[in-house]
């Protein structure tokens, strides 16, 4: 099985600024939904261009010419659909396992491993996604943070209201 972890762990730079929105925070399933949803579209992008940032590496010849054949005009990573399907639909394949604090984005398929070691990684997670994961987390977090205060003044009295105590 391949599968994304999400965790503070990567760049100095991202798990800090990860660990700056995420302190009172304790149920994050919300953002790991826009997460797995992005995630899908780098997936379906990734296919699209033939490997990105990475090109795939090429089929072998016999099994160029076999798919070829069998499946004219389908892409490297797919034949039937299955392994793109599971990362970008969602199906009986896909995992998808979420705690309040851990998600876990992939597939059972088999051969989405072996793909992966021959060099033709489905997800290729670049700099530049993990900061925009980051600034979708803060424009969550950010609106999270608001309707908690908004929860606290509306149950506040008119001296908390206007002095904030």
């Amino acid at each position: 099985m391949i599968a994304l972890n999400i965790e503070t762990t990567g760049t100095q730079k991202f798990a800090r600024a990860f660990n700056s929105y995420v302190e009172d925070i304790r149920d994050f399933r919300p953002w790991f939904d826009m997460v797995k949803i992005d995630l899908g579209k780098m997936v379906k992008k990734n296919i699209d261009a033939g490997g990105e940032p990475e090109t795939f590496k090429p089929l072998s010849e016999d099994y160029a010419k076999w798919k070829s054949r069998k499946y004219p005009g389908n892409p490297i990573l797919v034949l039937t659909g299955a392994l793109r399907d599971a990362f970008t639909n969602g199906t009986d394949k896909t995992v998808n396992e979420q705690t309040n604090t851990r998600a876990e984005f992939g597939t059972t398929l088999g051969y989405a491993e072996h793909q992966f070691r021959a060099g033709r990684k489905i997800v290729q997670l670049t700099d530049a996604d993990r900061e925009r994961w980051v600034q979708m987390l803060q424009v969550w977090a950010h609106r999270v943070a608001r309707e908690n205060l908004d929860d606290v003044a509306d149950t506040a009295g008119p001296i908390e209201r206007i002095y904030g105590v």
